[in-house]
Protein backbone atom coordinates (compact mmCIF):
# COMPACT_ATOMS: atom_id res chain seq x y z
CA UNK A 1 0.00 0.00 0.00
CA UNK A 2 1.18 3.52 -0.77
CA UNK A 3 0.32 6.07 1.92
CA UNK A 4 0.46 9.82 1.39
CA UNK A 5 1.12 12.13 4.34
CA UNK A 6 0.23 15.81 4.02
CA UNK A 7 1.21 18.08 6.95
CA UNK A 8 1.08 21.85 7.04
CA UNK A 9 4.84 22.41 6.78
CA UNK A 10 4.80 25.76 8.60
CA UNK A 11 3.71 24.19 11.92
CA UNK A 12 6.61 22.43 13.62
CA UNK A 13 4.17 20.72 15.97
CA UNK A 14 2.52 19.02 12.97
CA UNK A 15 5.65 18.20 10.96
CA UNK A 16 7.56 16.22 13.61
CA UNK A 17 4.65 13.90 14.54
CA UNK A 18 3.93 13.43 10.80
CA UNK A 19 7.50 12.26 10.23
CA UNK A 20 7.28 9.89 13.20
CA UNK A 21 4.03 8.41 11.89
CA UNK A 22 5.68 7.98 8.49
CA UNK A 23 8.44 5.92 10.11
CA UNK A 24 5.92 3.70 11.89
CA UNK A 25 3.97 3.08 8.67
CA UNK A 26 7.15 2.37 6.72
CA UNK A 27 8.22 -0.22 9.32
CA UNK A 28 4.87 -1.93 8.78
CA UNK A 29 5.93 -2.52 5.17
CA UNK A 30 4.07 0.28 3.38
CA UNK A 31 5.40 2.93 1.03
CA UNK A 32 5.24 6.51 2.30
CA UNK A 33 5.39 9.77 0.35
CA UNK A 34 4.94 13.30 1.72
CA UNK A 35 3.14 16.19 0.03
CA UNK A 36 3.57 19.93 0.59
CA UNK A 37 2.42 23.35 -0.58
CA UNK A 38 5.65 24.76 0.87
CA UNK A 39 6.68 25.72 4.38
CA UNK A 40 9.77 26.51 6.41
CA UNK A 41 10.05 23.07 8.02
CA UNK A 42 10.33 21.03 4.83
CA UNK A 43 14.06 20.72 5.54
CA UNK A 44 13.28 18.37 8.46
CA UNK A 45 12.03 15.73 6.03
CA UNK A 46 15.03 13.55 5.21
CA UNK A 47 13.76 9.96 5.24
CA UNK A 48 10.92 10.21 2.71
CA UNK A 49 10.27 11.53 -0.81
CA UNK A 50 8.57 14.91 -0.95
CA UNK A 51 6.15 15.96 -3.70
CA UNK A 52 5.82 19.73 -3.93
CA UNK A 53 2.28 20.58 -5.03
CA UNK A 54 1.74 23.82 -6.94
CA UNK A 55 0.44 26.42 -6.38
CA UNK A 56 2.51 26.88 -3.25
CA UNK A 57 1.39 28.99 -0.34
CA UNK A 58 3.12 32.35 -0.34
CA UNK A 59 4.97 33.50 2.81
CA UNK A 60 2.11 35.95 3.42
CA UNK A 61 -0.49 33.18 3.16
CA UNK A 62 1.51 30.99 5.53
CA UNK A 63 1.62 33.83 8.03
CA UNK A 64 -2.13 34.37 7.70
CA UNK A 65 -2.78 30.71 8.47
CA UNK A 66 -0.51 30.88 11.50
CA UNK A 67 -2.21 34.09 12.67
CA UNK A 68 -5.61 32.45 12.25
CA UNK A 69 -4.43 29.46 14.24
CA UNK A 70 -3.47 31.67 17.20
CA UNK A 71 -6.56 33.88 16.97
CA UNK A 72 -4.73 36.94 15.64
CA UNK A 73 -6.31 37.05 12.17
CA UNK A 74 -9.19 39.46 11.33
CA UNK A 75 -12.43 37.53 11.72
CA UNK A 76 -14.10 39.06 8.65
CA UNK A 77 -11.41 38.38 6.06
CA UNK A 78 -11.04 35.19 4.01
CA UNK A 79 -7.93 33.23 4.93
CA UNK A 80 -7.11 32.39 1.31
CA UNK A 81 -9.14 33.14 -1.80
CA UNK A 82 -11.55 30.52 -3.08
CA UNK A 83 -9.75 30.66 -6.45
CA UNK A 84 -6.44 29.72 -4.81
CA UNK A 85 -8.02 26.96 -2.74
CA UNK A 86 -9.72 25.50 -5.81
CA UNK A 87 -6.40 25.39 -7.66
CA UNK A 88 -4.69 23.79 -4.66
CA UNK A 89 -7.38 21.11 -4.40
CA UNK A 90 -7.26 20.26 -8.11
CA UNK A 91 -3.46 20.10 -8.02
CA UNK A 92 -3.57 17.77 -5.03
CA UNK A 93 -5.93 15.43 -6.87
CA UNK A 94 -3.51 15.22 -9.80
CA UNK A 95 -0.55 14.65 -7.47
CA UNK A 96 -2.30 11.84 -5.59
CA UNK A 97 -3.26 10.17 -8.87
CA UNK A 98 0.27 10.49 -10.28
CA UNK A 99 1.83 8.97 -7.14
CA UNK A 100 -0.76 6.19 -6.91
CA UNK A 101 -1.82 7.02 -3.36
CA UNK A 102 -4.10 4.44 -1.72
CA UNK A 103 -4.73 6.30 1.56
CA UNK A 104 -4.03 9.85 2.64
CA UNK A 105 -3.13 11.10 6.12
CA UNK A 106 -3.56 14.80 6.87
CA UNK A 107 -2.00 16.90 9.64
CA UNK A 108 -3.94 20.20 9.59
CA UNK A 109 -3.68 20.58 5.81
CA UNK A 110 -7.08 22.23 5.40
CA UNK A 111 -7.52 21.48 1.67
CA UNK A 112 -7.20 17.69 2.00
CA UNK A 113 -10.81 16.97 3.03
CA UNK A 114 -11.84 18.36 -0.37
CA UNK A 115 -9.08 16.80 -2.49
CA UNK A 116 -9.45 13.39 -0.84
CA UNK A 117 -13.21 13.38 -1.49
CA UNK A 118 -12.68 14.48 -5.08
CA UNK A 119 -10.06 11.74 -5.56
CA UNK A 120 -12.11 9.04 -3.86
CA UNK A 121 -9.14 8.34 -1.56
CA UNK A 122 -9.85 7.44 2.09
CA UNK A 123 -8.72 10.28 4.35
CA UNK A 124 -7.25 9.77 7.82
CA UNK A 125 -6.87 13.00 9.78
CA UNK A 126 -4.68 13.37 12.86
CA UNK A 127 -5.87 15.42 15.84
CA UNK A 128 -5.40 15.79 19.59
CA UNK A 129 -7.92 14.05 21.82
CA UNK A 130 -9.28 17.38 23.07
CA UNK A 131 -10.21 18.33 19.48
CA UNK A 132 -12.73 15.52 19.03
CA UNK A 133 -16.47 15.48 19.64
CA UNK A 134 -16.30 12.96 22.54
CA UNK A 135 -13.17 14.60 23.97
CA UNK A 136 -14.87 18.00 24.07
CA UNK A 137 -18.10 16.54 25.41
CA UNK A 138 -16.22 14.90 28.28
CA UNK A 139 -13.92 17.78 29.19
CA UNK A 140 -15.37 21.03 27.82
CA UNK A 141 -19.12 20.55 27.25
CA UNK A 142 -19.83 24.27 27.35
CA UNK A 143 -17.30 24.95 24.61
CA UNK A 144 -18.61 22.04 22.51
CA UNK A 145 -22.00 23.72 22.09
CA UNK A 146 -20.33 26.70 20.43
CA UNK A 147 -17.62 24.84 18.48
CA UNK A 148 -20.05 22.33 16.97
CA UNK A 149 -22.24 25.17 15.62
CA UNK A 150 -19.61 27.67 14.49
CA UNK A 151 -17.84 27.91 11.15
CA UNK A 152 -15.49 30.94 11.12
CA UNK A 153 -15.72 33.41 8.27
CA UNK A 154 -12.03 33.10 7.23
CA UNK A 155 -12.73 29.46 6.28
CA UNK A 156 -15.83 30.22 4.19
CA UNK A 157 -13.90 29.87 0.89
CA UNK A 158 -13.63 26.14 1.67
CA UNK A 159 -17.41 25.80 1.45
CA UNK A 160 -17.52 27.95 -1.69
CA UNK A 161 -15.06 25.57 -3.37
CA UNK A 162 -16.87 22.50 -2.05
CA UNK A 163 -20.13 23.73 -3.58
CA UNK A 164 -18.46 24.49 -6.92
CA UNK A 165 -16.90 21.00 -7.05
CA UNK A 166 -20.14 19.28 -6.04
CA UNK A 167 -18.81 18.20 -2.64
CA UNK A 168 -20.34 18.33 0.81
CA UNK A 169 -19.38 21.45 2.78
CA UNK A 170 -18.43 21.89 6.42
CA UNK A 171 -20.64 22.78 9.36
CA UNK A 172 -17.86 23.57 11.84
CA UNK A 173 -14.09 23.53 12.31
CA UNK A 174 -14.20 20.04 13.80
CA UNK A 175 -15.33 18.74 10.40
CA UNK A 176 -12.45 20.50 8.63
CA UNK A 177 -9.96 18.65 10.81
CA UNK A 178 -11.75 15.29 10.60
CA UNK A 179 -11.30 12.53 8.06
CA UNK A 180 -13.19 9.37 7.17
CA UNK A 181 -11.29 8.09 10.18
CA UNK A 182 -9.75 10.54 12.63
CA UNK A 183 -6.61 9.37 14.43
CA UNK A 184 -6.15 10.53 18.02
CA UNK A 185 -2.60 11.03 19.23
CA UNK A 186 -3.31 10.93 22.94
CA UNK A 187 -3.73 8.66 25.94
CA UNK A 188 -7.31 7.53 26.71
CA UNK A 189 -6.60 7.84 30.44
CA UNK A 190 -5.47 11.46 30.14
CA UNK A 191 -8.31 12.51 27.83
CA UNK A 192 -10.80 10.67 30.04
CA UNK A 193 -12.62 8.91 27.18
CA UNK A 194 -12.17 5.14 26.99
CA UNK A 195 -11.89 3.10 23.79
CA UNK A 196 -15.55 2.04 23.64
CA UNK A 197 -16.83 5.61 23.96
CA UNK A 198 -14.30 7.12 21.57
CA UNK A 199 -13.96 4.56 18.82
CA UNK A 200 -17.23 4.74 16.96
CA UNK A 201 -18.85 6.90 14.29
CA UNK A 202 -20.07 10.33 15.39
CA UNK A 203 -22.60 11.93 13.01
CA UNK A 204 -21.97 15.33 14.63
CA UNK A 205 -18.57 15.43 12.92
CA UNK A 206 -19.06 12.76 10.26
CA UNK A 207 -16.08 10.68 11.36
CA UNK A 208 -15.01 7.58 13.24
CA UNK A 209 -12.34 8.13 15.89
CA UNK A 210 -9.39 5.83 16.56
CA UNK A 211 -6.63 6.04 19.18
CA UNK A 212 -3.02 5.67 17.99
CA UNK A 213 -1.25 7.16 21.01
CA UNK A 214 1.25 10.03 21.25
CA UNK A 215 3.65 10.42 18.32
CA UNK A 216 7.09 11.13 19.75
CA UNK A 217 10.45 10.87 17.98
CA UNK A 218 12.03 8.76 20.73
CA UNK A 219 14.89 7.40 18.64
CA UNK A 220 16.23 10.74 17.43
CA UNK A 221 16.87 13.48 19.94
CA UNK A 222 18.73 16.61 18.86
CA UNK A 223 21.99 17.35 20.64
CA UNK A 224 22.08 20.00 23.36
CA UNK A 225 23.92 23.24 22.47
CA UNK A 226 26.90 24.20 24.71
CA UNK A 227 25.12 27.31 26.00
CA UNK A 228 22.25 25.13 27.21
CA UNK A 229 24.66 22.61 28.75
CA UNK A 230 26.05 25.45 30.89
CA UNK A 231 22.58 26.04 32.34
CA UNK A 232 21.94 22.34 32.89
CA UNK A 233 25.19 22.10 34.85
CA UNK A 234 23.85 24.74 37.26
CA UNK A 235 22.17 23.91 40.54
CA UNK A 236 18.41 23.33 40.34
CA UNK A 237 15.72 24.47 39.98
CA UNK A 238 16.22 24.90 36.23
CA UNK A 239 13.58 26.12 33.79
CA UNK A 240 12.97 25.48 30.10
CA UNK A 241 10.81 27.97 28.19
CA UNK A 242 9.57 26.65 24.84
CA UNK A 243 6.68 28.62 23.36
CA UNK A 244 6.47 27.09 19.89
CA UNK A 245 7.16 28.47 16.44
CA UNK A 246 4.16 30.80 16.19
CA UNK A 247 3.99 32.60 19.56
CA UNK A 248 4.06 36.38 19.23
CA UNK A 249 6.84 38.58 20.63
CA UNK A 250 4.58 40.00 23.32
CA UNK A 251 4.41 36.73 25.27
CA UNK A 252 8.03 35.78 24.68
CA UNK A 253 9.12 39.16 26.08
CA UNK A 254 7.02 38.70 29.22
CA UNK A 255 8.56 35.27 29.80
CA UNK A 256 12.06 36.62 29.14
CA UNK A 257 11.68 39.48 31.63
CA UNK A 258 10.34 37.15 34.31
CA UNK A 259 13.13 34.60 33.91
CA UNK A 260 15.81 37.28 33.77
CA UNK A 261 14.61 38.83 37.03
CA UNK A 262 14.06 35.59 38.91
CA UNK A 263 17.66 34.50 38.48
CA UNK A 264 16.96 30.76 38.26
CA UNK A 265 19.06 28.95 35.61
CA UNK A 266 16.88 28.97 32.49
CA UNK A 267 16.88 28.13 28.80
CA UNK A 268 14.62 29.83 26.26
CA UNK A 269 13.93 28.38 22.81
CA UNK A 270 13.58 31.37 20.50
CA UNK A 271 13.09 31.15 16.69
CA UNK A 272 16.07 32.60 14.82
CA UNK A 273 14.00 35.41 13.30
CA UNK A 274 13.18 36.69 16.81
CA UNK A 275 16.49 36.01 18.57
CA UNK A 276 17.77 39.60 18.29
CA UNK A 277 15.16 40.70 20.84
CA UNK A 278 16.48 38.30 23.50
CA UNK A 279 20.16 38.70 24.43
CA UNK A 280 21.51 35.89 26.64
CA UNK A 281 22.20 36.55 30.32
CA UNK A 282 24.37 34.84 32.94
CA UNK A 283 21.37 32.84 34.13
CA UNK A 284 19.60 32.64 30.78
CA UNK A 285 20.66 30.78 27.63
CA UNK A 286 18.98 31.47 24.29
CA UNK A 287 18.86 28.63 21.76
CA UNK A 288 17.07 28.26 18.43
CA UNK A 289 15.70 24.71 18.47
CA UNK A 290 13.83 22.50 20.89
CA UNK A 291 15.33 19.20 22.02
CA UNK A 292 13.39 16.61 24.07
CA UNK A 293 16.63 15.95 25.96
CA UNK A 294 16.24 19.37 27.55
CA UNK A 295 12.81 18.50 28.92
CA UNK A 296 14.17 15.51 30.78
CA UNK A 297 16.99 17.53 32.41
CA UNK A 298 15.13 20.60 33.73
CA UNK A 299 12.78 20.99 36.67
CA UNK A 300 9.94 23.11 35.25
CA UNK A 301 8.55 23.94 31.82
CA UNK A 302 7.17 27.28 30.65
CA UNK A 303 5.12 26.35 27.59
CA UNK A 304 2.38 27.45 25.18
CA UNK A 305 0.30 24.28 25.09
CA UNK A 306 1.24 22.99 21.65
CA UNK A 307 0.58 19.29 21.20
CA UNK A 308 4.24 18.38 20.81
CA UNK A 309 5.47 20.34 23.85
CA UNK A 310 2.69 19.10 26.12
CA UNK A 311 3.41 15.50 25.12
CA UNK A 312 7.09 15.84 25.93
CA UNK A 313 6.16 17.37 29.29
CA UNK A 314 3.99 14.34 30.02
CA UNK A 315 6.68 11.94 28.77
CA UNK A 316 9.31 13.46 31.06
CA UNK A 317 6.92 13.99 33.98
CA UNK A 318 7.71 17.69 34.44
CA UNK A 319 5.43 20.29 36.05
CA UNK A 320 4.52 23.28 33.90
CA UNK A 321 3.35 26.86 33.78
CA UNK A 322 1.49 27.42 30.51
CA UNK A 323 -0.42 29.89 28.38
CA UNK A 324 -2.37 28.75 25.32
CA UNK A 325 -2.11 30.85 22.17
CA UNK A 326 -5.35 29.41 20.77
CA UNK A 327 -8.26 27.31 21.96
CA UNK A 328 -6.83 23.82 21.32
CA UNK A 329 -3.64 24.75 23.18
CA UNK A 330 -5.72 26.04 26.09
CA UNK A 331 -7.53 22.69 26.13
CA UNK A 332 -4.24 20.75 26.01
CA UNK A 333 -2.97 22.63 29.05
CA UNK A 334 -6.26 22.55 30.92
CA UNK A 335 -6.52 18.75 30.69
CA UNK A 336 -3.22 18.24 32.52
CA UNK A 337 -3.78 21.22 34.84
CA UNK A 338 -6.91 19.51 36.15
CA UNK A 339 -4.76 16.48 36.91
CA UNK A 340 -2.53 18.63 39.11
CA UNK A 341 0.51 18.76 36.84
CA UNK A 342 0.81 22.54 36.62
CA UNK A 343 -0.80 25.96 36.28
CA UNK A 344 -2.43 27.56 33.22
CA UNK A 345 -2.62 31.32 32.81
CA UNK A 346 -4.90 33.17 30.41
CA UNK A 347 -3.29 35.35 27.75
CA UNK A 348 -4.23 38.56 29.58
CA UNK A 349 -2.73 37.23 32.83
CA UNK A 350 0.53 36.13 31.22
CA UNK A 351 2.59 39.03 32.54
CA UNK A 352 5.98 39.18 34.20
CA UNK A 353 4.83 39.38 37.82
CA UNK A 354 2.20 36.65 37.45
CA UNK A 355 4.75 34.40 35.74
CA UNK A 356 7.25 34.88 38.58
CA UNK A 357 4.62 34.32 41.26
CA UNK A 358 3.32 31.08 39.74
CA UNK A 359 6.76 29.63 39.02
CA UNK A 360 7.64 30.05 42.69
CA UNK A 361 4.29 28.53 43.67
CA UNK A 362 5.09 25.39 41.67
CA UNK A 363 8.59 25.14 43.11
CA UNK A 364 7.27 25.45 46.68
CA UNK A 365 4.59 22.76 46.28
CA UNK A 366 5.80 19.13 45.87
CA UNK A 367 2.33 18.04 44.70
CA UNK A 368 2.94 19.34 41.15
CA UNK A 369 5.98 17.11 40.72
CA UNK A 370 4.16 14.16 42.28
CA UNK A 371 1.20 14.48 39.90
CA UNK A 372 3.55 14.95 36.93
CA UNK A 373 5.23 11.68 37.88
CA UNK A 374 1.87 9.89 37.89
CA UNK A 375 1.03 11.24 34.43
CA UNK A 376 4.47 10.21 33.17
CA UNK A 377 3.74 6.55 33.97
CA UNK A 378 0.35 6.55 32.22
CA UNK A 379 1.63 8.51 29.24
CA UNK A 380 4.62 6.26 28.56
CA UNK A 381 2.37 3.21 28.54
CA UNK A 382 0.14 4.85 25.91
CA UNK A 383 2.98 5.21 23.35
CA UNK A 384 2.56 1.48 22.64
CA UNK A 385 -0.74 2.41 20.96
CA UNK A 386 1.27 3.68 17.94
CA UNK A 387 1.29 0.17 16.48
CA UNK A 388 -2.53 0.22 16.19
CA UNK A 389 -2.17 2.26 12.99
CA UNK A 390 -1.60 -1.04 11.21
CA UNK A 391 -5.18 -2.10 11.98
CA UNK A 392 -6.75 0.57 9.77
CA UNK A 393 -4.32 0.80 6.86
Amino acid sequence: MKVGIFPFFSFLGEVKPAIELGKIIQKLGHQVVFFSHGGKYENLLKEFPLVRVHPELTPEENERIISFHINEFPIFQPLISSHKIENMVKAEVKAFEKEGIDKLISFFQFTTPLSARLSGIPLLSVVAGVWTYPGLKQNFPGKLFFISRYFPYPLHPLNQVAKKLGLKGFRNTLEVTSGDITLITDSPQIIGVNFSRMERFYPETGTEYFYIGPLLCLEEKESIPPEAERILDSSPPRILCSMGSSTSLQYLKEAYRALREMGHPAIMVIPEDKASFFPPRDNLAIISSFSPLLVEKVDLLLIHGGRNTVRWACWAGKPFLGVGMQIEQEFNLEIIRRKGMGIRLGKKAFRKEKIKKNIEKIFLSPSYQEKAGEIKKVFRESVALNQRIGKIL
